[in-house]
C-alpha cells in the first residue's frame, strides 16, 4: 500500500508540474510571435517612483494563476461558435428563397394583390379602347 501512496504522490506532483508548463508554454493560452520588430514585451519587474507617492512596483508573473481547464474550454466554445456559423452561413447560400413573416408577407400579399388589379384594370381599358 505505501508503494502505491508514493506513486499516487509522484503522479500528482508530475501532474502540477505540467499544468504549471502549460500555462506558460500553451501555444493557445501565450502566443509567441517572432516578429520583434512592433512587439516590445514589458520587463519582468517595472517600479514607478512620484513625488508625494509610495513606490509602485510592478511584476509580471506570466500565466502563473491562469486557470488553465477555463481557458481551454473558452477557447474550444469561441471554436465550436466559429464552425456553427459557418455551417449556418453555408446553409443560407443553399437555401435562396428566405420566408417571409408577420408584417413582411402581409406587405408582400398586398403589394402582390396591387399588381394584379392594375394588370386587370389595363387589360381591361385596353379591351374597352379596341372595340
Amino acid at each position: 500500500m505505501p508503494a502505491a501512496l508514493e506513486h499516487a504522490k509522484q503522479l500528482g506532483r508530475d501532474f502540477a508540474q505540467r499544468r504549471e508548463d502549460l500555462k506558460s508554454t500553451h501555444p493557445r493560452l501565450m502566443i509567441r510571435n517572432t516578429k520583434k520588430s512592433y512587439i516590445k514585451t514589458p520587463r519582468r519587474s517595472q517600479s514607478l517612483e512620484k513625488v508625494g507617492r509610495p513606490t509602485l512596483e510592478i511584476r509580471d508573473v506570466g500565466g502563473k494563476f491562469l486557470d488553465l481547464n477555463d481557458s481551454l474550454k473558452r477557447i474550444s466554445m469561441a471554436d465550436k461558435r466559429i464552425s456553427m456559423a459557418e455551417k449556418r452561413i453555408s446553409m443560407a447560400r443553399k437555401q435562396p428563397k428566405v420566408r417571409l413573416r408577420g408584417r413582411k408577407m402581409k406587405f408582400e400579399r398586398r403589394k402582390k394583390r396591387c399588381e394584379k388589379r392594375r394588370k386587370r384594370r389595363l387589360e381591361r381599358r385596353k379591351a374597352e379602347v379596341q372595340s
